[in-house]
């Protein structure tokens, strides 16, 4: 039953609203846009704040509902929003082509620790306002949800390990924007305009 619920995780965080938004606005795919990712950042870039703010919207809750239905039917809602993770960014039917998991792990984990919410979004904003680079805002939040769960929540067991499996996941998926930021070559956010 647990592989199967997760399973359901899985299917719920891999469907693409950047995807879906942008085909239906524009009949394009993201994919084929700017960075060639399926993620909001990659919409905001191509067509503006308010298809960028749907995305975000959009792919935070599917971490939300994944978090409820954990809580609401008994499995570990940390695990679901794990595979909730996995499915955004390795959706099957997309050729595991999908975003890099910032929405839908933030979604999911303000749901579950709204307390800590505040902090997570000052990090972000503080961040990205200081450096305009969306990468960087989105590794600092991951920095501050690992030492979260080690330090403040003490997770323990498989919710530790999934947790951290996750962040790092997340942080992986910046492989290309970490190499430019050290070659000092990352671009910097410009909303719905080229660069």
């Amino acid at each position: 039953m647990k592989f199967l619920f997760y399973l359901l995780s899985y299917l719920i965080g891999s469907i693409s609203f950047s995807y879906i938004v942008v085909k239906l606005y524009s009949g394009e795919d993201v994919r084929d846009k700017g960075s060639n990712n399926a993620g909001t950042t990659n919409v905001l870039r191509n067509y503006g704040w308010w298809l960028g703010i749907a995305t975000y919207a959009l792919d935070s809750i599917k971490g939300t509902i994944c978090a409820y239905l954990a809580k609401l039917w008994g499995f570990s809602p940390i695990i679901a929003v794990s595979f909730a993770v996995i499915g955004h960014i390795f959706p099957f039917y997309m050729k595991f082509r999908g975003g890099k998991g910032v929405a839908t792990i933030s979604g999911g984990f303000t749901f579950l620790y709204p307390k800590l919410f505040p902090v997570g979004l000052l990090v972000f904003l503080a961040t990205f306002f200081l450096t305009k680079i969306m990468s960087l805002a989105s590794m600092a939040l991951m920095a501050y949800l690992a030492i979260v769960f080690i330090f403040v929540l003490k997770l323990q067991g498989y919710d530790l390990f999934f947790s951290l499996l996750t962040v790092a996941l997340v942080v992986f998926m910046h492989r290309n924007n970490i190499k430019r930021l050290l070659q000092g070559k990352e671009n910097k956010l410009v909303i719905g305009g080229k660069k």
